[in-house]
Order: structure tokens, then sequence, then C-alpha cells
């Protein structure tokens, strides 16, 4: 065989096996179950091992928080639905609920205290995704359409990809790194870094 096609064989037979061994990495699945639900779904995590999700039952729905054995129902006072998304090593969890169905309102609950927001104009809000600095992402419904947005809980500004219909963000990294949604893709948006200011000129 020439040592060139030798070399290409040998070359795909270790990616190949590379690739092979990739496939092969195994997990151990662990189910899940809220005691007594119907339904449990499981949403974020946080390095510390909890876990937070919704669940229903005979009674209604809400979220829940799992740490080790221990599972804790979440539930915005007065809501008749509540929806755990996301939680930060701080243990900050945010989601959302609504009192009407269709009026939708972000919260953010941290420790005993829950706080309620909704975007600016909006008719509908949805928080996702918590990092360890306390922004919050997610997703509004406003006169102009849907929206994504982040908050640092004064501040909201719009993530919304060029050109996009629909923009969902559903998590943020501490780098302020977003991602989520768009159309039929997934997408990272990177913070750009502030442009420098102009040097002040002494007074003449």
């Amino acid at each position: 065989m020439h040592r060139s096609l030798q070399s290409t064989v040998l070359f795909l037979s270790v990616l190949f096996s590379s690739l092979v061994a990739a496939q092969d990495a195994s997990y151990t699945f662990t189910p899940i179950e809220v005691p007594g639900a119907r339904s449990t779904e499981a949403y974020g995590s946080s390095d510390r091992g909890q876990i937070v999700g919704f669940f229903y039952d005979a009674t209604g729905n809400y979220g829940f928080l799992k740490d080790g054995d221990t599972f804790t129902v979440i539930e915005v006072p007065g809501a008749k639905f509540t929806y755990a998304h996301g939680i930060n090593e701080r243990g900050q969890i945010v989601g959302y609920f609504w009192y009407i169905p269709g009026q939708d309102h972000g919260f953010l609950k941290d420790g005993d205290t829950f706080t309620t927001f909704d975007v600016p104009d909006a008719t509908f809000t949805h928080a996702y995704g918590i990092n360890d600095r306390g922004q919050i992402v997610g997703w509004c419904i406003c006169a102009t359409g849907g929206h994504g947005f982040v908050t640092d809980g004064v501040t909201y500004t719009s993530v919304d990809v060029p050109g996009a219909t629909r923009t969902v963000p559903y998590g943020i990294n501490n780098r302020g790194q977003i991602v989520g949604l768009f159309a039929n893709h997934g997408f990272v948006a990177t913070p750009e870094p502030p442009r420098p200011s102009s040097p002040s000129r002494p007074a003449p």
C-alpha cells in the first residue's frame, strides 16, 4: 500500500476509534420524582447538586427544589401556577407564575423571600436563568412582540438575534454569556467589551 494512503487509513482509524470511544461514554441516570406527583420535570441545577423544576399533583401545579433527598415546594404566595426554572450557586431561584392564565410574571426566590417582576410594558414575563452575579435572563411579550431580555433587577436590556422573529434566552453564565433559542437554532451571545471613553481635554 502506498505510504501516504497507509497514513490516511491509519489517521481515519484512530479518528474513528476516538469518536466511538466518545459515543460510548456512559452515564448513571437517576429518576427524579416529587413524592405523590403525577408528573415531575427538572430544569436547572447548581454545582452543589441542588435541582429545581416543576411538578403537578391532585392539588395543583408547583415548582420544587431538590436538595439531597429533600424536596421543597416552591409556590409564589397566592399563585395558581408556579414554575421554577433556574438556580445559581447562591441558591437563588428564578421562574414564572400566574394568578390568571395568560398573565405570567417572573419571580426571584432568595431564601424565604419572593420578589416578583415584569419587564416594563410587557404583558407576559418568563424568567429562565440566573448567574451568581444575580443577572436574570428570560422571555417576554409586549406590544412589539416577543423578546429576550437580561436584567440585573433594575435595568432591563433586550436580547434579540438580529433578524429573528423570536429569541428566547435560557441561561447565563458568570461572564455574562447568554445561551438560548431562535427560529430552529441555538445561539450564544457574548457581551461586547465597553468602548474606551474619550480622554477629557484640559480647559484652555
